[in-house]
């Protein structure tokens, strides 16, 4: 599970990874949450401009895992195997979060 920075609005929804996603559950007093998303709801794309590294791939058959540095936070992604082939380390991305409702629970120190 992915717990990446974001902050809720007054719309009521949250943005995190540049995305824009409702709240599913609960809604935290404090604006500044993380977001709760499952590597299959990460979205990776090359992008020379990104904000994200990729740092390592893993191939397992139709899947392959990615693990980027995004802002400095560590973020898993897997993807359908056939859509990663240009993800290798080193490489700059853009990730996003797939459009689903989020669950999201209050910040916490690290």
């Amino acid at each position: 599970m992915n717990r990446l920075p974001g902050r809720l609005t007054d719309s009521g929804l949250v943005e995190a990874a540049g995305s824009r996603l409702p709240v599913d559950g609960d809604v935290p007093a404090t604006p500044d949450v993380e977001v709760l998303v499952r590597p299959e709801n990460v979205t990776v794309t090359a992008d020379a401009d990104g904000e994200a590294v990729i740092v390592s791939t893993s191939f397992f058959g139709s899947v392959t895992r990615v693990h980027l540095d995004h802002r400095g936070t560590t973020v898993k992604a897997d993807l359908p195997s056939r859509d990663a082939g240009e993800l290798t380390p080193g490489t700059r991305a853009t990730v996003g979060i797939a459009p689903h409702p989020a669950l999201v629970v209050p910040r916490t120190e690290r």
